[in-house]
């Protein structure tokens, strides 16, 4: 949707339909990009109430009614986080940019157009300034108000530092074989241990 790339498996697939299409905008590997990734609201439910994993995404999803006016329960519960709204196709490096919040796409004040913001201009080389979502066979496109909260978490995380903390608890978390004697590791522990009960 975003750089017009066409899937390698499609025109692997169809290749008389794509070919034109592909020396036009290229061929790359793309996948289904989530604005909210379906792992926030899954397994919340039913026998799953009351566990960490539930708890902290009803906090979650607290916090995005009451900034962007999202109902989460009615709109993205479920398998209703997969509804087109929620969804589009990247190209999958602009996909990894997108998840963790180097990437947003900003609103103008033409309907469906939307600027495309990164936390450093580098990450925006080669992909178009802005992007304009147009519907095919009266699909939806993707919602404004999931792409202007996901623009706010983006911007709320890199203005407060949150970002390279994450990135540094998670860099910690990756390379620290063995814990210190001195305690020193007690906070990235409480961490990757906070992560299994979220998830457990």
């Amino acid at each position: 949707m975003i750089t017009r790339c066409v899937d390698h498996v499609t025109v692997r697939k169809y290749p008389e339909q794509f070919a034109a299409l592909a020396e036009i905008h290229g061929v790359h590997p793309t996948s289904c990009a989530h604005i909210f990734a379906p792992s926030t609201s899954q397994g919340i439910s039913g026998d799953k109430e009351n566990v960490p994993k539930h708890n902290y995404a009803a906090s979650a999803w607290a916090v995005m009614m009451r900034m962007g006016g999202v109902l989460v329960p009615d709109e993205l519960n479920g398998l209703d986080v997969h509804r087109l709204e929620n969804v589009m196709t990247m190209e999958n490096n602009l996909h990894a940019l997108f998840d963790d919040l180097s990437v947003w796409f900003e609103a103008t004040d033409v309907v469906n157009q939307y600027t495309l913001n990164a936390i450093s201009p580098v990450f925006l080389a080669g992909y178009p300034p802005v992007v304009n979502f147009v519907a095919h066979v009266d699909l939806p496109l993707p919602d404004p108000r999931y792409l202007a909260l996901h623009a706010a978490c983006a911007r709320v995380a890199h203005l407060s530092g949150a970002a390279e903390y994450i990135d540094d608890v998670n860099r910690d978390i990756d390379t620290t074989l063995v814990l210190a004697k001195d305690g020193s590791s007690a906070r990235l522990l409480a961490e990757a241990m906070s992560r299994i009960a979220i998830t457990a």
